[in-house]
């Protein structure tokens, strides 16, 4: 895991807490599968978040990365601000660019989410 630049590797029966508002990243750096138990409080935002972009990954529609068409991508960073903030490009870069293609995203059809890929119903921001 990467917390504040810091790189980290756990091993079984090891744990990590990342408070609210510091950047962290995860990921399996083994070549064997992984089962990783993450809580997330309050979760339901972030469930949803999660449960969107599996679905999306899982029809086909995100990169070899699992990242959504830049189109797909706006309105779904707009609507899960609350809980994800991606790191590159900054911040005030993506809100711009995010803020431009949004409409376009909306006119082509695309949406934060969809609820034929969900199980959840989408819980408002706190």
């Amino acid at each position: 895991m990467k917390r504040d630049k810091q790189t980290s590797i756990l091993h079984e029966g090891e744990t990590a807490v990342v408070e609210p508002g510091v950047w962290h990243d995860w990921w399996n750096a083994s070549d064997r599968d992984a089962r990783v138990r993450v809580e997330i409080t309050p979760g339901e935002r972030f469930a949803h978040m999660i449960e969107t972009l599996f679905g999306l990954a899982r029809l086909g529609y995100t990169n070899s990365k699992g990242m959504p068409h830049p189109l797909q991508l706006a309105p779904f960073a707009q609507e899960f601000s609350d809980v994800i903030v991606f790191r590159s490009p900054p911040l005030v870069v993506q809100r711009v660019l995010f803020g431009v293609l949004a409409p376009i995203a909306h006119a082509r059809g695309y949406r934060a989410t969809y609820p034929q890929i969900s199980r959840t119903v989408l819980a408002p921001r706190a």
